[in-house]
């Protein structure tokens, strides 16, 4: 959640829209996600999906949601270091 009325408009948004750009867009969503993070981003925006492998579309850089709730915890660990608050 952003609260954008305390922002002065400048807010940094990651996106992983990869898709077949890797072999494993998946991955580098994932390794993105802790990289902006860790470079301050406001938010981020990642596909989940509980079976990436018969999406419609996108798959290939979804995420399944045992691994993004990996990923958040990573980052709900990052975030303090970086004075960002999840």
């Amino acid at each position: 959640f952003i609260n954008y009325k305390e922002k002065d408009g400048n807010i940094v948004i990651a996106s992983s829209v990869t898709g077949d750009l890797v072999a494993d867009a998946g991955e580098a969503a994932y390794a993105m996600s802790k990289a902006a993070l860790a470079c301050g981003a406001d938010g981020i925006i990642v596909e989940v999906h509980n079976n990436p492998e018969c999406a419609l579309c996108d798959g290939a850089q979804s995420l399944k949601p045992a691994k993004f709730d990996k990923m958040m915890g990573q980052l709900r660990l990052i975030a303090p270091i970086v004075g960002k608050k999840i």
